[in-house]
């Protein structure tokens, strides 16, 4: 069984350039709260979408997020394309968490990776378990529409976020 190396939620890169999808009206209202929980939803679809075939579009971000710290999602995403390696089913997202002021969001939620596995050409490769864990998202209203545009949590809300 090989081993997988790098294989970890955490992006950053290339930035798309197009805008943002379509939302409802945000302000910092329960609708926006929500908005963005839904964002954050087709966010780790895209993630989890491109991670299992290892797509190297980075056009597939669109309208989902933008932002420098892309680079490290589209170097992975080479990197499994280069290697044949691609993830098998998906992360466990759970409690979500929104603060919203202006046009910020900030939001926390727990991701446990350990059921998201991966395999190099076919091959079951040896999991990293690394648990439910605490990670972060920012989300940015440009207009009507919301877009994630940074990832990480701070280590106030590291410290918070109950993820056990």
């Amino acid at each position: 069984m090989l081993a997988l190396t790098a294989v970890s939620a955490c992006s950053g890169g290339s930035e798309p350039k197009d805008e943002p999808r379509s939302t409802p009206s945000a302000s910092a209202t329960p609708d926006a709260s929500a908005e963005v929980k839904d964002l954050v939803s087709q966010y780790w679809d895209t993630v989890t979408q491109a991670e299992n075939s290892a797509d190297t579009d980075r056009a597939q971000f669109k309208g989902v997020a933008r932002g420098s710290f892309l680079e490290n999602e589209f170097r992975k995403l080479d990197n499994y394309a280069d290697q044949g390696i691609n993830r098998v089913g998906g992360p466990s997202i759970t409690a979500v968490e929104v603060s919203v002021d202006g046009t910020t969001a900030v939001v926390s939620h727990c991701i446990d990776e350990d059921g998201w596995t991966a395999e190099k050409n076919g091959e079951a490769l040896k999991p990293i378990l690394t648990g439910n864990r605490p990670f972060g998202l920012t989300a940015t209203r440009t207009g009507d529409t919301w877009i994630i545009t940074d990832t990480g949590l701070t280590k106030g809300q590291e410290r918070a976020k109950d993820c056990s």
